[in-house]
């Protein structure tokens, strides 16, 4: 067992590192910032355009008092021009206290749906602290070492970990989203009796619901699941006694013992696939030799039978060997063909034959009680290794829909990016077309490297 392995997974335990995926991964983040900002704006600058107007149709009278004129000199009198500076100014349009209830109505109903949202989220900051600082001390002590003891226990503590579920940095950016929601009904509220500064619409409220819906309530979901799980597992060691191991250390022993047995198991299986095809071909020229025997035995006995009936038969003997050669010759070829190309394709099918609790069932993956590799047959049942274009978008965007709980390797990962599918479409087409034409070999019980 390598140091360097133990204190790196120390170090995640601990909080050291942060195994959740980053909000570059959450472009509906950006999104609703930008709306905020954008709703911000135009409900601060309306009210101040407004003024603005108000002031250029309405200055303010001048307050120096008028200069005397000089001396008269106009014999007939000429009334003077009314002093245009000294008016009053028009008064501004006073709002109706109807329409004054029904803005207090629209903006209270906003801000009590943003309460109840912000206590969404004051929920999944406690359990998310609870997950990053609390428990993750917790396991780095004797608690840890008390899970180390049993081997079951650790291989479930690792299906939990390798969870995704949202950093600590997505959630302070839900956070600054929402502050940005409450300062615009802020903004609005100050001026609430101003014409001019419009309450936000059905689009303000939908941009709410969907920061709720698609960040808040799905990561908080992940957090109480996986902290409900791993307070299960500690209950479960409580009473073990602690190991020597860590327990960082004892999840680097369980990798390394799988990846050992997963070395074994191939060249186990790749040996008995070169015994079972050494048999076959062996009793393939048995029964060739057979088969000569016996044409040469009627040949002996029939000398007197047609020559076409005879070149007939010769034919189909013929035909038959060159048919079973040929089966010989392509199982071969696909086996050589597989052995030479599977090494290079390995990282970029590791979504396929990682272990994992999902597989596929169409357009996604659900969850099922077995750890394996992705099943053979069921990707056929998906309907995902079409040579269409529409199945090869199938097959990708369930592979990286989040619902596959394997390593994506170096298949190409999701990305809201414009163009990303199309730049990336040879990679993901090469490895379905590889799934399609040696899925069989793969699957065949001495290789395992697919579930059947």
């Amino acid at each position: 067992m390598s140091t360097d392995s133990s204190a790196e997974l120390d170090e995640r335990i601990s909080g050291g590192e942060d195994t959740t995926f980053s909000i570059r991964q959450h472009p509906r983040l950006l999104l609703a910032t930008t709306a905020v900002i954008v709703v911000g704006s135009v409900v601060v600058f309306f009210p101040l355009a407004a003024y603005v107007r108000n002031k250029e149709l309405n200055p303010p009278p001048d307050p120096r008092p008028p200069t005397p004129d000089p001396a008269p000199v106009v014999v007939d009198p000429v009334p003077p021009e009314p002093d245009k500076a000294n008016e009053e100014p028009a008064e501004e349009p006073i709002m109706s206290p109807g329409l004054l209830a029904v803005r207090k109505s629209k903006l209270g109903g906003l801000q009590s749906q943003l309460r109840q949202i912000r206590s969404k989220w004051d929920e999944l900051d406690r359990v998310a602290t609870k997950w990053h600082t609390d428990l993750k001390k917790q396991l780095a002590g004797d608690d840890g070492r008390k899970l180390a003891a049993d081997p079951h226990l650790v291989e479930r503590f690792m299906a939990v970990d390798m969870q995704e579920r949202s950093s600590s940095e997505d959630i302070a950016s839900i956070k600054r989203i929402l502050d940005g929601f409450s300062d615009a009904l802020d903004v609005v509220e100050a001026a609430i009796d101003d014409p001019a500064v419009e309450i936000p619409g059905d689009e303000f409220r939908e941009e709410m619901d969907r920061v709720n819906e698609t960040d808040i309530l799905p990561a908080l979901q992940r957090y109480e699941e996986d902290v409900r799980m791993m307070e299960v597992l500690l209950r479960q060691a409580a009473g073990l006694q602690p190991s020597r191991d860590s327990l960082a250390e004892a999840v680097d022993a369980v990798e390394k013992a799988a990846e050992a047995d997963r070395t074994e198991r191939v060249t186990a299986a790749r040996e008995v696939a070169e015994e079972e095809i050494t048999r076959e071909l062996e009793v393939l020229a048995k029964r060739q030799e057979e088969w000569q025997n016996q044409i040469e035995l009627l040949d002996e006995r029939k000398e007197a039978d047609d020559l076409e009936a005879k070149a007939a038969k010769r034919k189909a003997q013929a035909d038959h060997e060159k048919k079973m050669r040929k089966a010989a010759e392509e199982l071969a070829d696909l086996e050589r063909r597989f052995e030479s190309g599977y090494p290079k394709m390995k990282a970029y099918l590791a979504p396929f034959i990682s272990e994992g609790y999902t597989q596929p069932t169409g357009r996604t993956y659900e969850r099922s009680t077995t750890k394996g590799p992705v099943s053979y047959k069921s990707l056929l049942g998906a309907g995902v290794l079409g040579e269409d274009k529409d199945s090869v978008a199938q097959f990708y965007h369930s592979t990286v829909s989040g619902n596959n709980d394997r390593e994506l390797g170096a298949f190409p990962p999701h990305s809201f990016s414009s163009g990303h599918f199309e730049r990336h479409y040879e990679t993901i087409l090469k490895v379905q077309a590889f799934l399609r034409e040696f899925g069989p070999v793969m699957a065949q019980e001495e290789r395992g490297i697919l579930a059947p």
